[in-house]
């Protein structure tokens, strides 16, 4: 008990740095960024105290849509656990892209740098998420599962029939609308942000940049897939 109790004690102690931290990365990760040395023992640690405290931050976000007997407990560890693993095999698939145009850079940096890329965009599209559950929830409740199988189903690429009763809601094209707005354009631009970060990092030109983005978009396409079967598999909410 003790023990715990002193891992709470320094989570909570994180927390002022945490909230600093995630203001200045909205406002300018490429900066932020810039201004450490990712290659220093110290960074990684304050980076991996950073990605842990946004999974759980993210996680509280879910929290109004898990079901009510779920076991936290046994559900954070999960989350977790799949979290780390999943972002540093992203991190491998990073650091090919870039060495297919000749990056160099250490894999220590990579791994920084996808730390903070991966909680920022967690914590975003958490936020997308939970208002457009919450429009759902509001004008539509009796719906709303059908909105998160919908979304779900949209992250495997799985398309058929759209529930009617969706439809008849009314409610469907303004939560999409919340989501885009709230959720995935605030994405999409930090994943540019911080793909400026790795090119930083490997000091190559704009055009070796973009053909090595073109190279992670691609190769990205089966890991998204397995990394969404892991999520199945383990029973975690996805949207």
């Amino acid at each position: 008990m003790s023990d715990v109790k002193s891992l709470l004690e320094q989570v909570v102690a994180q927390v002022p740095q945490f909230a600093a931290d995630l203001v200045e990365l909205f406002s300018g990760p490429k900066r932020f960024l810039a201004a450490r040395d990712l290659t220093d023992p110290a960074t990684q640690k304050r980076a991996l105290i950073f990605y842990v405290l946004s999974m759980l931050f993210a996680f509280v976000l879910y929290l109004p849509f898990q079901p009510p007997d779920a076991n936290v407990t046994i559900y954070v560890t999960k989350l977790l656990v799949y979290d780390i693993v999943s972002t540093l095999a992203f991190t491998f698939l990073i650091l090919l892209s870039w060495k297919i145009v000749g990056g160099n850079a250490p894999l220590k940096a990579y791994f920084v740098i996808t730390l903070y890329a991966s909680a920022i965009m967690t914590v975003v599209v958490a936020l997308g998420a939970l208002v457009s559950k919450g429009v759902f929830r509001a004008y539509a409740p009796d719906e709303l599962p059908a909105f998160i199988d919908l979304i779900d189903r949209a992250m495997f690429m799985d398309y058929h029939a759209l529930d009617a009763r969706l439809l008849e809601a009314g409610v469907l094209p303004w939560a999409l609308l919340v989501f885009l707005i709230v959720g995935l354009i605030p994405c999409w631009t930090y994943i540019v942000l911080f793909w400026g970060s790795y090119r930083q990092l490997n000091g190559l030109s704009r055009a070796r940049s973009c053909f090595a983005f073109l190279a992670c978009a691609i190769l990205s396409q089966p890991w998204a897939f397995l990394v969404g079967l892991g999520a199945r598999a383990m029973d975690l909410m996805i949207f």
